[in-house]
C-alpha cells in the first residue's frame, strides 16, 4: 500500500528544491525526512534525488516518479476535504472540469451561477486540457467535464469508458485576426498568408489536420498556448493569426477579432459535450451543477 505521507514529503522535496526548506514546511525535523524519502527508495528501488550545493535534484526516474506522485497527492488532498464536509454535515464538493476553449466561451456566464450554488455545497473548477480532464475523471478527482469533443471520435462514440452529453453548441475551427489586420484587406494573398504565425491552443491544433491550414498557404501553429484570454490579447496586439473556434467572435466580442472568411477546416468539427466517468456515479448535487452548466451553455449558444 502506498504510504501518501511519504509521497507527499518527496514531493515538497521537488517543490522547494532542497531538504531544509522542505522539511520547514512540513514542521519536521530533516533527519525525519531524510529517513523517509529513504524508506520510500529503498522500498520503489529508485534514487529520487541527487544532493549537492544547489539542493536537491531530480533524478530522471524521480521526475518520472513525482509526476505520478503529485497526482495521487492532489487527489487525497481531495478526498480528505470531501470526508470532512461530509463529516461535518455538508455535501462533498462538485468538481467540474472545463476545457481552455470551453472556459473562455462559457465560464464568464457560468460564474455567478455556480457562485450562488456555494452556500449549499463547495464547487471547485479545473480549466486544463482535454487529456488532463480526462486523466483526472478516470481517477475520480472530477465528476464531470465540459470540452469539445471531435464529432469521429472514440470519446464521442461513447467509448473509452465515458459517456458525453452532447450540448447543441457545435463549431467549426476558424482563422481570426484583430481588426485592421491586412488580412481582412485582402484575405486571398498568398504572399501575406504565408507572413504572418499563426497561434492556436492545443485541442485547435490537434484536432485540426496540419495540411488543413498549410493547405490554404498558412504555417501550421508553431506557438500554442492554453490560454485564449492571453492568445486573444496576443493578436489584438501583433500580426499573429488565431485558430479557434468561430464561436470567439460571436460569444466573445470584446475580444474584439475577426473571423476571415476562409474555409479552413471544411471536414473538421467539434460538438461540445458534458462528458462523465461511466464508472463514477454523480451526486445529486453534481447533476445540480451539470444541469445548470447544461442550461447556460445552451442559451448562450441559441
Amino acid at each position: 500500500m502506498i504510504d501518501v505521507n511519504r509521497l507527499s514529503h518527496a514531493v515538497a522535496i521537488a517543490e522547494h528544491g532542497t531538504f531544509g526548506a522542505a522539511a520547514l514546511a512540513l514542521h519536521m525535523s530533516q533527519s525525519a525526512l531524510t529517513r523517509s524519502i529513504q524508506s520510500l527508495e529503498s522500498e520503489f528501488r529508485v534514487r529520487l534525488f541527487v544532493r549537492g550545493r544547489a539542493g536537491a535534484k531530480l533524478t530522471p526516474e524521480g521526475t518520472r516518479f513525482i509526476a505520478q506522485a503529485e497526482q495521487l497527492v492532489r487527489h487525497a488532498a481531495s478526498v480528505e476535504s470531501d470526508l470532512r464536509d461530509i463529516s461535518a454535515g455538508r455535501d462533498a464538493a462538485v468538481n467540474v472540469g472545463m476545457g481552455p476553449i470551453s472556459a473562455t466561451l462559457f465560464l464568464p456566464r457560468i460564474l455567478e451561477d455556480l457562485l450562488g450554488l456555494t452556500n449549499q455545497f463547495p464547487v471547485r473548477v479545473k480549466v486544463g486540457s482535454n487529456s488532463e480532464l480526462r486523466y483526472m475523471l478516470d481517477a475520480g478527482e472530477l465528476d464531470f467535464y465540459v470540452g469539445g469533443v471531435p464529432r469521429e471520435s472514440r470519446v464521442s462514440g461513447g467509448e473509452e469508458g465515458l459517456r458525453v452529453d452532447a450540448i447543441r453548441a457545435r463549431s467549426r475551427l476558424a482563422l481570426l485576426t484583430r481588426e485592421g489586420h491586412p488580412l481582412l484587406e485582402s484575405p486571398d494573398d498568398p504572399d501575406l498568408r504565408r507572413r504572418f504565425p499563426v497561434v492556436a491552443g492545443t485541442f485547435a491544433r490537434d484536432t485540426s489536420v496540419g495540411a488543413d491550414v498549410e493547405r490554404h498557404g498558412f504555417a501550421a501553429p508553431a506557438f500554442v498556448l492554453d490560454d485564449y484570454d492571453l492568445l486573444a490579447d496576443l493578436v489584438r496586439r501583433t500580426d499573429a493569426v488565431l485558430l479557434a473556434t468561430e464561436l470567439i467572435e460571436a460569444l466573445r466580442p470584446e475580444f474584439g477579432l475577426r473571423r476571415l472568411d476562409i474555409d479552413v477546416a471544411p471536414q473538421t468539427s467539434a460538438n461540445y459535450g458534458i462528458v462523465y466517468s461511466q464508472a463514477h456515479r454523480l451526486s445529486a448535487a453534481a447533476q445540480q451543477v451539470a444541469g445548470l452548466v447544461r442550461e447556460t451553455i445552451t442559451v448562450a449558444y441559441a
